[in-house]
């Protein structure tokens, strides 16, 4: 008797610490904001991340936009399943390349024809680059000595009678063509043809750049993502090494030196850190070797950066500015900088970054955003007092902002981004006016 007594003690305790486990599991499910679901996943891919960050050269210096002319239409396209970037480049590196030779040089009415070229596909760069560093970027070892020939423009044409493909510079609005010997777009035909975001557009070519001019209002969708955020000691370990580094604290900033050649500033409140490195004080030589430069800091500072490549260039200057990109759009934060800055001045380099980084998309319960077309955004402007020869671009792309709720969430709504005096700003920013359909 006493044994079932016993047995019944077991089981009746068994049962009371099972109901136990169920109501606080239950509990923990239930204040839980299935927003925030995804997090315990990105636990495991910052600890895969942290190991190897490589950042593909082809991938931080690919096109930043696609432009189809399908006939009847200029479409800037995008395709969320499917990197067609990464297709076409990789179709691209399969072509034999021939002879380059030029078409037209500063000829504005021919540039003007060439970039409106009918069944068309356009590739346009953020940077002037040399037929010999594309061909490095397809692997093209043909083409390692056309290092004289500068363009940011690549167009080909849907007809098979022209197998050539097309190299435009919007600087000098010259045209040069590249002969291919084999090759076929049969392919990237098809991913055209299932883009998921096709919008109305109208290039214009202006003095020494061809701006990008929205027809339509514009609707984008607003996205939520989680975000990483590095700790110093990464940083100090990718970029000063782990000996000997000496650390000094004041306020908010860290400042970590190896010797005083090399040292690193992070500000905690801005989460912004800044390298210096004066162990060279050579500039880059060429364009090429400033690029090569840029690419070898990047995966230095081993940040887990998602989909991000070069975004604007200097050259009189030496800076290199490469942002996160989602949906095809550049995200901008509140500093100018970027997701990365480098300058190359005469005393060495200088590499501002930050240490949070988007990693992983979770659901969004915001609704599509309409814009207004570039015309409207214009004349808005230009009624807030700045005129046409002050606009230096605009430009399409997402806005980050912590979300009120969450710190490691950011919210990227879509907006106009509008560089004067070589400083991003809004529309509301710059007139007080929303670039919005209906207003904020």
């Amino acid at each position: 008797m006493n044994g079932m007594k016993i047995s019944r003690l077991i089981v009746q305790t068994l049962v009371v610490v099972a109901i136990a486990i169920s109501f606080v599991l239950s509990f923990l499910i239930l204040t839980n904001n299935s927003r925030y679901q995804m997090q315990p996943k990105t636990d495991v891919a910052e600890k895969k991340s942290s190991k190897q960050n490589v950042v593909q050269k082809e991938e931080l210096y690919s096109p930043s936009q696609i432009i189809w002319n399908d006939g009847t239409d200029q479409r800037l396209v995008y395709n969320n399943k499917h990197n067609v970037v990464k297709s076409v480049q990789k179709d691209m590196s399969t072509w034999k390349f021939g002879k380059v030779s030029v078409l037209s040089k500063n000829n504005t009415e021919k540039y003007k024809k060439f970039v409106n070229s009918k069944d068309s596909l356009q590739l346009f760069y953020p940077l002037q680059m040399s037929v010999s560093y594309y061909g490095d970027l397809l692997k093209q070892d043909n083409l390692s000595k056309e290092d004289k020939y500068m363009f940011n423009r690549v167009l080909f044409h849907f007809d098979h009678k022209d197998k050539n493909i097309y190299l435009g510079n919007d600087r000098n609005h010259t045209v040069y063509k590249l002969s291919v010997n084999s090759g076929s777009s049969e392919e990237i035909v098809k991913l055209l043809k299932n883009t998921d975001i096709s919008l109305k557009i109208n290039l214009v070519v202006r003095d020494k750049t061809v701006s990008v001019d929205y027809v339509d209002h514009v609707v984008m969708n607003t996205y939520s993502y989680l975000v990483t955020k590095q700790e110093d000691n990464n940083y100090v370990s990718n970029l000063l090494g782990s000996n000997n580094i000496s650390t000094r604290q004041s306020g908010d900033t860290s400042t970590y030196s190896a010797n005083s050649y090399q040292r690193l500033v992070s500000d905690s409140k801005k989460n912004q850190l800044t390298y210096y490195d004066y162990s060279k004080d050579d500039l880059p030589k060429s364009k090429t070797e400033m690029l090569n430069n840029g690419y070898k800091l990047i995966n230095k500072i081993n940040s887990p950066l998602s989909n991000a490549k070069l975004a604007y260039v200097d050259w009189k200057n030496r800076v290199l500015v490469y942002r996160e990109y989602v949906e095809g759009f550049p995200t901008f934060k509140k500093s100018d900088i970027g997701a990365v800055k480098v300058s190359f001045q005469d005393s060495g380099t200088i590499a501002q970054f930050s240490n949070k980084v988007i990693q992983v998309p979770i659901p969004s319960d915001q609704k599509p955003v309409t814009l207004k077309n570039t015309a409207e955004i214009i004349e808005d402007l230009k009624n807030g007092g700045y005129t046409i020869d002050k606009i230096e671009d605009i430009d399409l792309g997402y806005e980050w902002t912590i979300d009120k709720d969450n710190s490691d969430v950011v919210d990227l709504s879509p907006s106009y981004f509008i560089r004067i005096g070589n400083k991003w700003s809004t529309l509301s920013e710059l007139v007080g006016v929303s670039d919005r359909i209906g207003g904020s």
